[in-house]
């Protein structure tokens, strides 16, 4: 999948879940990462990058992050981040098309909550923002020049979502910027 041909430019999921939750033992059987088992548990976060596996089909890159808060609570975050990003030749998986199913073994069915968050940008040469506002809006104050409202944020009920908001901004640079961002209820995850 290429993440530009959908303008996204970074994807994110935060999964913080109890601990009882996360098969920790299993997860660091893996050699890439047996040796910081004892820092993790201590509450140094484990940092992972995953490469791109075949660059003719994606676009992107993983960055994560498992981190232990307070002994009890274990705190996931993925970022799918666009860029083609190849690691060595004898590199092995899980590369980033497949981190997700790859990590999501270590994990009981339906934990949460979760949190998605995803950045989009768009040319305003060709787009236009479909949550129009019915009028600019400028604001002025005593000795500075006026200010046009470009940016809006949204938020209403989506499927099995706590809260999602939707916030669009026209930027310098002639691009329109958009995030999605989506929490998610324990009962509606599955990894």
């Amino acid at each position: 999948m290429k993440l530009k041909n959908y303008r996204c430019t970074e994807f994110t999921l935060r999964l913080r879940t109890e601990r009882v939750n996360f098969a920790n033992e299993r997860s660091f059987k893996d050699p890439r990462v047996s040796d910081v088992a004892s820092e993790w548990e201590k509450g140094k976060p484990l940092n992972l990058t995953s490469f791109t596996h075949n660059a003719r089909r994606d676009d992107y890159h993983v960055h994560s992050v498992l981190r232990l808060l307070a002994k009890k609570t274990v705190e996931l975050r993925i970022r799918w981040v666009t860029g083609v990003f190849v690691g060595p030749k004898d590199r092995e998986p899980p590369f980033a098309d497949g981190f997700l199913p790859w990590v999501a073994r270590f994990f009981k069915k339906n934990v949460g909550p979760v949190s998605i968050l995803a950045f989009y940008s768009f040319p305003a040469s060709k787009y236009r923002s479909a949550l129009s506002l019915p009028l600019p809006f400028m604001s002025s104050d005593p000795g500075k020049p006026p200010r046009s409202i470009l940016g809006m944020s949204i938020s209403t009920e989506f499927r099995g979502a706590s809260r999602a908001t939707i916030e669009t901004e026209i930027m310098p640079d002639g691009l329109i910027w958009c995030m999605f961002c989506q929490n998610l209820a324990p009962s509606s995850v599955s990894m």
